[in-house]
This record gives C-alpha cells, sequence and structure tokens, in this order.
C-alpha cells in the first residue's frame, strides 16, 4: 500500500513525461514539493514519490469495470482520496479531448456514484464553453452527487490582466455553485498559436516568470480554490519533441535541472 506525508499544500502537477515509473523521475517530481499530481489515468506509475495520486477517468472508453473496480477498490483500501472524471468533455480530439455529450455524461454518472469516492465535475478546455452550467444544472434537477469543480485554465499569460481576470472568474464559479475548485490544469503556454495562428512576441520567458509567480500566489489566496496542477510539460516521453508554443510551461529542462519557470513553481 502506497503511504503519502499529508502536506497542507494545493499545488501539483498534471504530468505525461515524468510518468515512466522510474526512480529518476519519481525523485524529479518529488523535488517539487509537490502534495499531490495525476496523470489523465486511473493507475499511479510514480509508486514511489512522497505525494498523492489522484486517478481519472479520462473518457468514456475508461469506464470498463476493471478500472472502476480498481478505483473502488483504492478508495476502499485509502490510497485514493478522489477521483477526477471526463477530461475536456466539450470537444473531441483523439488523445486530448474526450467529446462527450452533456447527456452521456448526466447518463454514465451513476456508475461514479456508486464507487462512493469523492467526485470531481467533467473539466472542459474552458468554462465559458457553457458545458460545465449545462452538465451542472442537469446533475442538480437529477440530483447527481459533484463534490468539486474541475477546471482547466490556460490564458494569455503576457496580458498584464490576466491574472485578476482568472480570478473574477473563479469567484464567479464559486458563487455560483459553492463548490470547492481545483484547477487541473494551466501552465505558461503561448496560446496565441492554438488554431494555426502566429505566436504571441510577448510570451518571453520574464513574463512567463511573472505570470508563474502571480497566478500561483493569486490561487494560494483564495480559501475556495482547494488545488490547483501545473501543466508540467506537453510531451509523453523523453523522445518526443518539446512543442515551442510550450517552452515555457516546462518546469525541467532537457537536462534535468529546473527552468526558470520550475524554480518558481517549487518555491
Amino acid at each position: 500500500m502506497k503511504l503519502f506525508q499529508l502536506k497542507l499544500l494545493k499545488r501539483g502537477v498534471s504530468v505525461a513525461r515524468y510518468n515512466d515509473g522510474s526512480q529518476r523521475s519519481a525523485e524529479l517530481l518529488e523535488d517539487l514539493g509537490i502534495s499531490w499530481y495525476y496523470n489523465w489515468g486511473s493507475k499511479d506509475f510514480a509508486d514511489n514519490i512522497n505525494a498523492e495520486f489522484v486517478p481519472m477517468v479520462w473518457g468514456t472508453n475508461n469506464m470498463d469495470i476493471k478500472t472502476l473496480n480498481s478505483i473502488r477498490d483504492g478508495y476502499e483500501e485509502g490510497r485514493f482520496k478522489y477521483l477526477l472524471t471526463f477530461n475536456e468533455p466539450d470537444v473531441y480530439s483523439p488523445g486530448i479531448s474526450s467529446g462527450i455529450s452533456v447527456e452521456r455524461a448526466l447518463n454514465l454518472w451513476p456508475e461514479f456514484e456508486k464507487l462512493g469516492i469523492p467526485l470531481s465535475s467533467p473539466a472542459p478546455t474552458n468554462y465559458y464553453t457553457g458545458w460545465l452550467d449545462e452538465f451542472m444544472d442537469g446533475a442538480k434537477e437529477r440530483n447527481y452527487r459533484v463534490d468539486f469543480i474541475a477546471l482547466h485554465c490556460y490564458q494569455n499569460f503576457a496580458d498584464e490582466n490576466a491574472v485578476n481576470e482568472l480570478r473574477n472568474q473563479l469567484i464567479e464559479i464559486y458563487e455560483k455553485y459553492h463548490l470547492p475548485i481545483w484547477i487541473t490544469e494551466f501552465a505558461a503556454i503561448d496560446i496565441w498559436v492554438w488554431g494555426g495562428h502566429t505566436g504571441n512576441p510577448d510570451c518571453t520567458q520574464e513574463a512567463a516568470k511573472k505570470y508563474t509567480k502571480n497566478v500561483t500566489d493569486m490561487l494560494e489566496s483564495l480559501g475556495f480554490i482547494d488545488r490547483y496542477a501545473w501543466f508540467i510539460d506537453n510531451t509523453g516521453s523523453y523522445n518526443e519533441t518539446r512543442a515551442s508554443e510550450a517552452k515555457y510551461t516546462y518546469l525541467y529542462n532537457n537536462d534535468d535541472t529546473l527552468s526558470e519557470t520550475g524554480k518558481i513553481y517549487k518555491d
């Protein structure tokens, strides 16, 4: 049974690159001083790290009996404390976003409730797509249990107003649902390149450092933010090429030294 030290920290990571089960990867995650992490799956590949693993059911194809039973058993044995549900159901993109209709998600929800484990809402790509509000309204109508809200929050990190805008958005969501909020993905990524656009020249290392410091300070200051997870990398293995638009979100350089962003996030 995996044991982890309880830490009064909100800080965590969403991780794929350092999720190979090796001792070195565990050491790198451990060195960040995080209290929790997840890998978009239900299996923990870093059993030797002193931080809490949170399983996820990424999409409908992951709702097989074996996976659900494993999550239930892990919760009953004290290895798991929470479950993250459906990743980005508001968009369909194979391997990235699960693309699940609100009606389908609601119809499957009783299978989650049977596990007895505290449940996140599904996490949309963006709160303002409307998917989450429609889901939460349907869950209320059906008297379903949702224990906390999960959000992805990607911003133009070079915008001086970004952190304050996010703060206001989070307050708006909390005042609407009065549930704890987990930011399960956020990062210093140049979102201007999404959709084939040219990158934003203002997205520099200095801007990333400033954003990382200010946004984490803000999240720490809000009592209803229970946890947050930095999108540590955008690659699944060391053999994959790192995307240039995400270079400032890397917490580690290729030689496994802390990046400039990583030093700030760790501190």
